[in-house]
């Protein structure tokens, strides 16, 4: 498990923010038809997804070339995280390497933290603005349930290749 923290340059990051929230207007897709059943258990809550634009995954994929090197274009999508959604424990077996880059702050108290077993431990990555996590063994992990944080909306962007 890897953790690079400020990742993007400041300019990067409130362009992809920004087009976080023009894509709001977009076609998502929805977890619970696109994932195992195994992987949302006591989970009640969604994970839409969308892929993102050109110029965004342009902006990824240059990020984080320096910690991670994928054979071929990942897959690189928002996950927007609605109340009560999550991911049970998992391995990610279906891919070679997987990354989160965390887009806001989410406290703590309000769930959806990543946590990863490391010998007979769970231990937690804590969600931080422009932070890189990269998954490069398939390493145990999840994410916790998210809280209702007023009006906020969890949101990461996801990177999934080989």
């Amino acid at each position: 498990m890897k953790v690079i923290d400020d990742i993007l340059s400041q300019q990067e990051l409130d362009y992809i923010n920004q087009q976080f929230v023009e894509s709001l207007t977009g076609e998502w897709q929805i977890n619970q038809y696109h994932w195992q059943d195994i992987l949302t258990i006591g989970s009640d809550g969604f994970v839409l997804m969308q892929n993102v634009n050109d110029n965004v995954r342009t902006i990824v994929e240059h990020a984080i070339k320096e910690h991670v090197q994928f054979a071929e274009p990942p897959g690189i999508m928002f996950y927007m995280w609605t109340t009560g959604s999550g991911i049970s424990w998992h391995h990610d077996d279906h891919v070679k390497q997987a990354c989160t880059i965390y887009l806001e702050d989410w406290p703590i108290d309000f769930g959806g933290q990543f946590v990863y077993k490391e010998d007979r431990a769970n231990k937690m990555i804590p969600v931080r603005t422009n932070r890189l996590i990269v998954n490069d063994n398939h390493t145990e992990h999840m994410v916790t349930k998210v809280k209702k944080n007023k009006d906020k909306v969890r949101y990461t962007l996801q990177v999934f290749g080989s």
